[in-house]
């Protein structure tokens, strides 16, 4: 099935610790438990979304994708042999997909910062809807997480990948490498890489 691997155990100790709530979810899921799969997809499909989205800049497509995602790592879930890496795995499912989407789209060109961005309101990884924010403060914290959106979107894909998936969704780099497929010295360098074109991007537009 496309885009459904096997990925081992997250690397540390105390990355694992936070996903070790996940093994019963996904036992009590792989015996026919319905209801334990819908807790894993509350606990997760925002953060998937929002690595899609950050992917394909499209919300509507994003929220396809996503959806594509889960489907396919309920069906494929007999086949997952520890439950802590369940969201790494989920994460590789959703990338895959997105790679998938693009190849079979017609090719666009990157936005520029001058051009419109996608959003969904709420669920994007930049919004803000912290209510404790004076009005003028929260005003501004939006305009910049729009022109952030809309630099992400300058970067190449394998680029852009890495870069939502560490800054915009705290993945440790080893993390990164196992859903990618690549080794933790690619991911570093796509990381740096793509670092650097967000500050190309957005030089005299955001202040120091």
């Amino acid at each position: 099935m496309t885009g459904v691997s096997t990925i081992e155990a997250l690397p540390a100790a105390d990355e694992r610790s936070q996903y070790a709530g996940d093994v019963a979810l996904v036992q009590r899921a792989q015996a026919g438990d319905l209801e334990a799969f819908e807790a894993l997809f509350d606990r997760y499909h925002g953060r998937i979304y929002n690595i899609v989205y950050g992917m394909v800049s499209n919300p509507e497509d994003a929220a396809d994708l996503a959806q594509d995602a889960f489907v396919k790592a309920y069906r494929a879930l007999g086949g997952l042999r520890d439950g802590q890496a369940f969201f790494a795995w989920i994460c590789r499912i959703a990338v895959n997909l997105c790679r998938n989407f693009r190849r079979g789209r017609p090719s666009t060109p990157h936005l520029s910062l001058e051009d419109g961005y996608y959003r969904d309101g709420e669920s994007t990884p930049l919004d803000v809807a912290d209510s404790s924010y004076e009005p003028a403060r929260l005003v501004e914290i939006q305009a910049t997480a729009e022109v952030v959106r809309k630099a992400i979107d300058t970067l190449s894909p394998d680029h852009r990948e890495v870069v939502v998936m560490h800054h915009l969704q705290g993945l440790p780099v080893d993390h990164i490498a196992q859903v990618v497929g690549v080794p933790v010295g690619t991911v570093k360098s796509r990381l740096s890489r793509g670092r650097d074109s967000l500050r190309r991007a957005l030089h005299g537009v955001l202040d120091d």
